[in-house]
């Protein structure tokens, strides 16, 4: 991986966290402020531990669903990333004749890693939308 690939690969990365970071602190923080807040009121008015348990459970349920589909969208996303990268990946493979000199490995390396680059912008065009899928899916709770 040469030094724009590495670059690209920072920017995708810090693209996604930072997308991450936007839905934590919009969405999935102040669902778990909540949570903790009920959580303490349980130990108030809660007569038994069995009671405690139940209330527990029933302040953390939308959080813990919350968690959940932000989850399921990060790991989709990255899933489909992947495949691209895979694909790119098989294409230069498929690309080399079965005894590849020198001059044709690199070829394939280079219209590999041109291709993985293409991906990763690609992918971070995607963040807004897969930002809004999370927060469509976070507010259909």
């Amino acid at each position: 991986m040469d030094f724009d690939q590495q670059a690209q690969a920072k920017e995708l990365a810090a693209a996604f966290e930072a997308t991450l970071a936007q839905v934590d602190s919009a969405h999935v923080f102040p669902e778990m402020r909540r949570a903790a807040l009920c959580q303490a009121k349980c130990c108030d008015t809660c007569p038994n531990r069995e009671a405690l348990q139940a209330c527990y459970q029933g302040c953390t349920r939308r959080a813990d669903a919350m968690q959940a589909a932000v989850s399921r969208q990060l790991s989709g996303f990255q899933e489909r990333l992947s495949r691209c990268l895979m694909r790119c990946q098989d294409q230069a493979r498929d690309s080399l004749p079965p005894a590849p000199n020198e001059r044709q490995v690199e070829k394939a390396t280079a219209a590999a890693a041109a291709c993985a680059g293409a991906c990763g912008a690609e992918y971070k065009k995607k963040l807004p939308k897969l930002k809004a899928e999370i927060e469509a899916q976070i507010k259909g709770l």
